[in-house]
C-alpha cells in the first residue's frame, strides 16, 4: 500500500476497497483452497531433540485436484536438514520453493533455519510486489507517471487526477488480491536445535518453536485439536507419543475429503551428545502399526458410544431432561409419554 498526502490529509490505497467506499475493511475471498494437510511436532528421544512431520500427497491446480505418488511426495528439501511442505495452489507453491532452493544452493555459508526461512519469505514478498507493480503501470501510464513520481508529485497535481488514480489503484489492487494464489509453507529444520516455521503467500513468517507443533492446509482445523486430544502437549513429549499423535491427526484430517490418504512420515533430529543431525523416513511396518492403532481407537469409541446408547435407551429419553419454566406445555408432552 502506498501512502500519499494531499493538502495535509493522508490518501491511501491498498486491499481495502469495496463497493461501499465507507467500508474500509479487508475483503479477500479465498479463491485458492489450501487443500492437503501438513503437520509437524517437536519431540524428545533421550538425548535427541527431533521433529516428526507428515504430509499427504494431494495437490490442487486450476480447479484440478490430484493425489500423486512419486518420489518424496510433497516434502521438499530446502537446504541440508531443512524441509518444506506446502498447501494451496501447487504451481505457485512450487515456483516459490524452486526459486528458494536455487537461492540457497548459491550460498557458501552454513545457513541457520531462520535465514533459510527469511529467503523463502523474501521470494513470496518479491513475487507479490512484482505483481502489484505490474497492475500499477497501465494506471500511471495514463498520466505518463511512475509509482515514485506519483508519490512525490501528487501534492501539486489536481484533485481530480489524484482521485482518479487512487480510485483506479484501489479497484485494480482489490481485484488482484482477490485473484492472487493462496498458499502456506510449513518449514522444519535443525541447526543448533529443531525449529518449526509457517510462511504464507505474502511472506508473513510465524514462529512455532514456543508452541511446539503446527499444521497447514484444509485439514489443519481437524488435525490440530487431535494432537492434544488424548494428552496435553509439552516440550518433552516422548517420541512414541508424538509420532502417534501426529499420525492420528493426519488420519483425522482425511475426514475433510480434501486430504489425501497416502501418508509420508519423517523424523528430523539432532543428537546433543555428538551434535549429529539426521533425517529418517518411516518404515512400512510403522505405518501398518499406526493404522492398526487408529482403527482400534475408532472401534473402541464406537463400542463405548453403543454401550452409552444402550444404557440411556432403557429409560424414557424425556426423563433425561428438565422442563424449562418458560415452556410449561412440555409438561403435558412428558405426561403423555409416560402414560404411553
Amino acid at each position: 500500500m502506498i501512502g500519499l498526502v494531499k493538502d495535509g490529509a493522508p490518501i491511501t490505497y491498498g486491499i481495502y476497497w469495496k463497493k461501499d467506499k465507507k467500508d474500509r475493511t479487508p475483503n479477500r475471498k479465498l479463491r485458492w483452497p489450501r487443500l492437503t494437510v501438513c503437520i509437524a511436532m517437536m519431540i524428545k528421544i533421550d538425548k535427541i531433540s527431533a521433529i516428526v512431520f507428515t504430509a499427504d500427497r494431494l495437490v490442487s491446480s486450476s480447479g484440478v485436484i490430484a493425489d500423486f505418488d512419486k518420489g518424496e511426495g510433497k516434502i521438499d528439501k530446502l537446504y541440508p536438514y531443512m524441509y518444506v511442505m506446502a498447501s494451496g495452489y501447487a504451481p505457485f507453491a512450487d515456483e516459490i520453493i524452486i526459486k528458494t532452493q536455487k537461492e540457497l544452493s548459491n550460498s557458501d555459508e552454513n545457513l541457520t533455519v531462520e535465514e533459510a526461512v527469511n529467503k523463502l519469505s523474501l521470494e513470496c514478498k518479491s513475487k507479490y510486489e512484482a505483481g502489484i507493480e505490474e497492475i500499477r503501470k497501465p494506471i500511471f501510464s495514463r498520466y505518463n507517471l511512475t509509482t515514485d513520481e506519483f508519490k512525490y508529485k501528487s501534492n501539486v497535481m489536481s484533485d481530480l487526477i489524484v482521485r482518479d488514480v487512487v480510485d483506479s489503484l484501489n479497484r485494480a489492487e482489490y481485484i488482484f488480491n482477490q485473484d492472487y494464489p493462496r498458499a502456506d509453507f510449513l518449514v522444519v529444520g535443525v541447526d543448533t536445535s529443531p525449529h518449526i516455521y509457517v510462511v504464507d503467500q505474502l511472506g508473513k513468517i510465524t514462529f512455532y518453536d514456543h508452541i511446539g507443533f503446527a499444521a497447514i492446509g484444509s485439514g489443519a482445523n481437524l488435525a490440530l485439536p487431535e494432537i492434544t486430544r488424548l494428552e496435553e502437549y509439552n516440550p518433552n513429549t516422548s517420541a512414541i507419543r508424538g509420532i502417534i499423535a501426529v499420525y492420528n491427526a493426519k488420519k483425522t484430517a482425511e475426514r475433510t475429503g480434501t486430504v489425501g490418504t497416502t501418508t509420508d512420515l519423517r523424523l528430523l533430529g539432532k543428537r546433543h551428545d555428538t551434535n549429529q543431525i539426521f533425517i529418517m523416513g518411516a518404515k512400512e511396518g510403522l505405518i501398518t502399526q499406526l493404522d492398526k492403532n487408529i482403527n482400534g481407537i475408532i472401534e473402541y469409541e464406537k463400542s463405548q458410544t453403543q454401550n452409552t446408547m444402550m444404557a440411556l435407551i432403557k429409560g424414557d429419553v424425556l426423563d433425561l431432561f428438565s422442563v424449562e419454566t418458560d415452556n410449561p406445555s412440555m409438561e403435558s408432552v412428558r405426561t403423555k409419554s409416560n402414560n404411553n
